[in-house]
């Protein structure tokens, strides 16, 4: 069967079940949905099972498109669903006027345009659904995930659950004086939203909303927050990955840990949305995790590592004295990505914990070992057998084979003492032994939660199975002893935390060793300084096999599917680690059980590695070559109580055969769960947690409570952006068939939907209802509230291949894979009807099934857009298409199951079988599947589709095909694009720079470049006179501008002609070319290079890229536009800060009167709040009014006298003498005056003003200032609105 994905269909389009959908039956698909009812039954249950008198609602119509009408019905919300809503309150727009002066033009033609602009501002509120919801997450704005940032922190988006208590929003209360509250309808409220990115209108909003889901997240007390090694991902502010220029500012910004929102971490959007769907979860276990390097014990080194060294961040990273410079890095996989990422930073940690803290949470602090070994370094195995694989558990570090284990235990242990320690506010430091070992890390951690104000219980270690299982004699155990000592260190550091150690499943019981059975952490357990024992259980709770042709396949109690939760929770204290145990692989493949008992001593709880309530109830004795000691070990019964400090199960069918394994393809412990096909199964994990929690919540006594048990995992990156995006994280895809609750919990179970429809709408009971057998999830479920229960029930028959029938009074919903097979029926049993046959079979034509079928569903992975996918029966068959609309929240793969179960069950199901029996027969009832043997053929399987009681049973069957339910799929939806957001950081440089070619700013205003990488939606300023109030809007820059910097040094002079010199330059974006030497000369490929004295204006005829945003420049003017007098006579060394003259600038904004004056400069992105602006003081110069230094200078002597004359240049149409019948250029200022002075050394001792462009220095001037020669004489143009210009000077010798 091939299966193909269709891309995003639009919008909704039909009712849930209309038009091909369900015409599936009698049609091309056959009865694949739905049966008859068998009898008469109470009334109510008649009434809820009748088809409804009218099928087309407007369950998907309303879904996206977002409406203001009257009396449209609210939706009942199951699971995670996305709502468009409607309208139920609006507010007036609010406008606001913004008036500004903008200049336009150049030369005369130059004039001043008021710009008006006008906001607008809506406040309006959307209903979501009847309450009450859970909350909410993701929100569209015409399609666009909107950045609630602001809206959030300015407390200006409010969601209503709609409890019955709910008060009315104070912004409606405001505005309408009394208002009603919308008790029992969940809305958000939306206040002052800005509507200039909507073409100021109001958009269409869409909401993720998280309606009622199931009893799993009821029961979830605690969970293991991961992924361990992040390095900001448990940070709650946001931490950005920046580039920095020579002056340390932020070339380039992208927030390390904030994929969703700019300006809410990653770490709060996973936490609110865990407390959202996971209610009850009070304990949180923060896993940390640091690298081990080493399986073999006395060689392992354990420390902090770094995912990237060149990645540089707002924060600087640092973990245990180690830096980003100084930390090694992590290993990279094949495709040379980081195999992991960093250690988290101390001051995340710190975070962390205080944040947790802050939300009423249990904190748990659980240290990591992550082993970072790779399949290149052919590492010795610690038995010297082999090598070890890549990124293996921790739990096989060992002493080494030869060694002696209690020496290879205190190499791993290490000598790091509390002492060595240091805490201060924010960190800890460390002044021990120079040793990367175990007791620094577990140290190091317990130090940074008492610099956090303490956690509620810690971890020395967890999962250490290889050692300490290692005697270094018989019963005696050094890593127990080392751990004993552990945990009084630690207590010195946390004296009110609860202590303990997190044994593996297999770890935490005994240690048998042929013959002999030792309780080896017994002495652990006891010490006065450990508070509970730690497990991480994974123990299995089932052993299904494909078919039904195995051991636990069992009709007669109900074991015909392994999400039964009765079979499960009778595996819990049952089945395998319980009654038996499987020697070997061969024998698990034959199902070949050897009984796990105790015949000699009647204590068979000392072999059952399940038997964790009697291990904590009893005393222990051990048995020494079988011999049951007579004294016991130092545990006294009942003393601590057991906590579950991991428990799970992969989302992956069968998961509940081998909970502790996962699918990663780098690691070598990557494994599927025993008979797993790999597909995955999200309903699997929800019963194995459910069953487990269940069962320890009612039978868990004094030994166990659910309060502690934490459920691994929950992931601190948020979802679904992990593990969509696969760019940012690598191990993605492990997501969808590992053990992470994200994206998992909050989904729509299909018996709690049901139970909840039938007794909150249909007036049943639970005693009315049969939802045993009813297995199976949509991530969401929205359902218009005024619709029959067929109408309902629908697309979960579609989408999970339900069915429901009545039984003994009671309704009867079930999963037609998990049907219950009875007896087989015999042909000689059938009762003959005069004058009619004794069976009726038909069989149709395998032409007259469709061969595709096309499932619409609503992608609850992506975006929940309507998508379809299509299954198509192999090669042989006629065309044919049926289609299902279907208003089910779910993915790919689960859609694509659907459509393939739907064509198998088509297929399978073309045999019908009409017979009668006996009224005895009561095993006989619709749904149940019926072994028929008619005379010599084969028997075939039939599903009872109907029954007709009268003097006989008049039977309908089906063929059936267990086959037809087998998992399949598999199919993921491509990675969502990443969203680009604006950085936040922000270059800004003003430049004093004459007016420019072209330039409409003032001659006294300043220009203003901004960088600013990725680029926000733009960049506003304003000026005021004070550094932190009084600021008027100036301007916003559309587009950023190239800014950089040298890279070499320029050398000095040479102004006015060509300069074959070379400079090279690195821009922060844009990009230079070269050009004609003729463009040059027209203003083309310009630059200000800043110097000490002020702005130079250089112009590059010729650009060689020659690196990353690096270019050679040569074939330079110097000093354009009378920035000569800038330009020093040494060279100017690199790092000059460099801009590009083009379009891009934008003039500041200052006032003429503003000139001299210091003034501020507030500046940053149009969309991020004015109070996180940058601040710079600014004093203009007004350098376009500077007249140009005069040229030419000449020295004349007469009589003595030393007689200078110079050329005057004009900084205003200095081309206007190349024109006909133009002897001079224009004066450009208010008359002709020069100021002169001479220098002799570094004194001034003759200044004088003049109106010609010459001036006599006479001998008696220069005797009466005492000048010798040689001197320096100099002239400036002088003008009224300026002052002297720029010097130009001559040596006189």
């Amino acid at each position: 069967m091939a299966t193909l994905l269709l891309g995003a269909a639009g919008a909704a389009v039909g009712g849930a079940i209309g038009g091909t959908v369900f015409g599936i039956g009698a049609a091309a698909i056959g009865k694949a949905v739905g049966a008859s009812i068998g009898r008469a039954i109470d009334q109510r249950l008649l009434s809820a099972l009748a088809p409804a008198t009218k099928q087309e609602g407007p369950r998907l119509e309303t879904l996206d498109v977002m409406t203001s009408e009257e009396g449209a019905p609210l939706f009942s919300l199951n699971g995670r669903v996305a709502i468009a809503g409607e309208v139920i309150w609006a507010a007036k727009l609010k406008e606001v006027v913004k008036t500004s002066t903008q200049k336009v033009g150049s030369g005369k033609r130059k004039q001043k345009v008021e710009k008006t602009e006008y906001s607008y501002f809506a406040s309006f509120a959307v209903s979501l659904g009847e309450g009450q919801l859970s909350g909410f997450g993701r929100i569209w704005a015409n399609g666009e995930l909107l950045d609630i940032t602001d809206l959030l922190s300015d407390g200006r988006l409010r969601f209503y659950p709609g409890s019955e208590t709910q008060t009315t929003d104070p912004l409606i209360l405001a505005i309408e004086g009394s208002a009603p509250a919308y008790r029992g309808t969940a809305y958000i409220l939306f206040e002052d939203l800005p509507l200039a990115d909507f073409n100021n209108a109001v958009p269409q909003i869409k909401v993720e909303v998280f309606g009622q889901s199931g009893e799993m997240e009821q029961l979830v007390k605690g969970v293991n927050i991961i992924p361990g090694s992040t390095e900001w991902g448990y940070m709650p502010e946001v931490v950005h990955k920046q580039e920095l220029n020579n002056q340390g500012e932020v070339v380039q910004q992208e927030a390390d840990n904030a994929a969703r929102y700019s300006g809410v971490s990653d770490w709060t959007v996973s936490l609110n949305h865990m407390e959202t769907v996971l209610p009850e979860a009070n304990t949180v276990s923060l896993v940390v995790a640091w690298f081990g390097t080493d399986l073999r014990a006395g060689l392992c080194e354990i420390e902090p590592r770094i995912e990237d060294r060149e990645k540089s961040t707002s924060v600087p990273w640092g973990a245990s004295g180690l830096t980003k410079e100084t930390a090694n890095e992590v290993s990279q996989t094949s495709d040379e990505r980081p195999a992991f990422g960093s250690t988290p930073a101390d001051i995340a940690v710190i975070s962390a914990i205080r944040d947790l803290r802050a939300r009423g949470k249990r904190v748990l602090l659980y240290p990591f070992v992550m082993m970072d070994v790779t399949d290149s370094q052919a590492l010795p195995d610690p038995s010297g057998d082999g090598v070890q694989g890549a990124y293996p558990w921790r739990g096989r570090i060992a002493p080494r084979n030869g060694e002696g284990v209690g020496t290879e235990i205190a190499a791993f242990m290490g000598t790091a003492a509390p002492s060595d320690f240091t805490a201060a506010e924010n960190a800890v430091t460390y002044s021990g032994p120079a040793e990367w070992r175990f007791r620094r890390f577990i140290l190091h951690l317990a130090h940074l939660a008492s610099v956090a104000g303490g956690v509620d219980a810690f971890l020395i270690g967890t999962e250490m199975r290889g050692l300490s299982m290692a005697p270094s004699e018989p019963g005696v155990y050094p890593f127990v002893s080392a751990l004993k000592t552990l945990a009084a260190d630690v207590r010195t550091i946390l004296p009110t935390s609860l202590i303990s150690y997190g044994a593996d499943w297999s770890e935490y019981h005994s240690h048998q060793d042929g013959d002999d059975l030792r309780f080896h952490l017994d002495p652990l357990w006891s010490d006065p300084n450990i508070d509970f024992v730690g497990i991480d259980n994974y123990l299995p709770i089932s052993d299904w096999r494909p078919g039904t042709s195995h051991l636990d396949y069992d009709p007669v109690r109900g074991h015909t599917s392994p999400y039964s939760l009765d079979y499960l929770k009778g595996n819990i204290e049952g089945g395998e680690y319980w009654d038996w145990y499987y020697q070997s692989d061969a024998d698990r493949a034959a199902q070949i059980r050897t009984p796990i008992e105790d015949l000699a001593y009647g204590e068979p709880w000392v072999y059952r590695q399940k038997a964790v309530r009697d291990w904590q109830s009893y005393t222990h004795h051990e048995r020494l070559s079988g011999i049951r000691e007579t004294p016991s070990t130092d545990w006294v019964a009942g003393s601590k109580p057991v906590w579950f400090t991991e428990l799970g199960c992969p989302a992956v069918t069968f998961g509940a055969n081998q909970p502790n394994v996962f699918y990663a393809p780098k690691s070598s412990e990557s494994f599927l769960p025993w008979f797993s096909v790999g597909v995955r199964d999200d309903f699997m994990q929800r019963q194995y947690l459910r069953a487990s929690l269940e069962w320890w919540r009612d039978n868990g006594g004094t030994a166990v409570s659910i309060d502690d048990v934490q459920i691994w995992c929950w992931d601190a990156r948020p979802w679904p952006e992990f593990p969509l995006q696969t760019s940012l994280w690598s191990d993605g895809p492990d997501w969808f068939s590992g053990h992470w609750l994200n994206g998992r919990a909050g989904a729509a179970p299909a018996a709690e939907a049901i139970e909840r429809r039938l007794t909150g709408y249909h007036g049943l009971s639970d005693s009315d209802l049969n939802l045993s057998a009813c297995f199976g999830q949509a991530d969401g479920y929205p359902a218009s509230a005024p619709i029959g229960f067929r109408d309902f029930l629908q697309p979960l028959e579609v989408g999970l291949a339900l069915q429901s029938h009545e039984a003994g009074g009671r309704v009867l919903v079930e999963s037609r894979g998990a049907a219950i097979t009875v007896p087989e029926v015999q042909e000689s049993w059938f009762i003959d009807v005069e004058n009619g046959p004794l069976f009726t079979a038909k069989r149709g034509a395998l032409e007259d099934v469709a061969s595709t079928a096309i499932v619409r569903f609503l992608d609850g992975l992506g975006n929940y857009e309507r998508v379809s996918t299509r299954a198509i029966i192999g090669a042989g068959r006629e065309g044919g298409t049926s289609t299902a609309e279907s208003p089910l929240v779910m993915d790919f793969n689960s859609g694509t199951m659907a459509a393939e179960h739907l064509l198998r069950v088509a297929a399978d199901g073309r045999e019908s079988l009409s017979f009668r029996l006996p009224r005895s027969s009561t095993r006989i009832r619709p749904g149940v599947v019926v072994p028929v043997r008619l005379g010599d053929e084969a028997v075939r399987p039939m599903m009872i589709e109907r029954v007709v009681e009268g003097e006989t049973k008049t039977i309908e069957a089906r063929s059936y095909n267990y086959g037809s339910f087998a998992p399949t799929g598999n199919l993921t939806r491509p990675a969502l694009s990443r969203r680009v957001r604006g950085s936040s950081a922000v270059i800004a440089r003003i430049l004093d720079v004459p007016v420019l070619p072209g330039s409409i700013a003032e001659e006294w205003d300043s220009l203003v470049a901004f960088h600013s990488d990725p680029w926000p939606q733009g960049i506003v300023w304003a000026i005021g006179s004070d550094d932190t109030t009084g600021f008027a809007d100036s301007g916003d820059a559309p587009v950023r501008s190239a800014i950089g910097e040298t890279t070499s040094a320029l050398a000095a002079g040479g102004s006015h002609t060509w300069q074959e010199v070379t400079v090279t330059v690195r821009l922060n974006s844009g990009v230079l070319t070269s050009a004609a030497a003729a463009d040059v000369l027209n203003n083309s490929n310009g630059l200000a290079i800043e110097h000490a004295a002020g702005w130079e204006v250089v112009q590059f005829r010729d650009a060689e890229l020659i690196g990353h945003r690096e270019w050679r420049l040569s074939g330079l003017l110097r000093g354009r536009l009378g920035t000569d007098g800038v330009v020093s006579n040494s060279a100017l060394p690199s790092g000059a800060t460099v801009v590009a003259l083009d379009t891009a600038l934008q003039p500041l904004g200052l006032a003429s009167s503003e000139v001299g004056l210091q003034r501020y400069v507030r500046f940053g992105p149009v969309d991020l709040d004015v109070s996180k602006h940058d601040v710079r003081p600014h004093v203009g110069q007004a350098a376009g009014r500077r007249p140009y230094a005069p040229c030419h200078l000449r020295l004349l002597e007469s009589n003595s006298d030393t007689v200078l004359t110079w050329v005057r240049r004009t900084r205003t149409d200095g081309e206007a003498d190349w024109r006909d019948e133009v002897t001079d250029v224009p004066l450009g200022e208010a008359s002709e005056r020069y100021a002169v002075e001479v220098i002799s050394g570094d004194t001034l001792v003759h200044t004088t003003e003049v109106t010609e462009p010459n001036f006599t220095y006479t001998a008696a001037q220069a005797a009466s200032d005492g000048v010798p020669t040689p001197f320096t004489m100099r002239v400036a143009m002088i003008s009224e609105t300026y002052g002297p210009g720029m010097w130009a000077s001559i040596e006189v010798t």
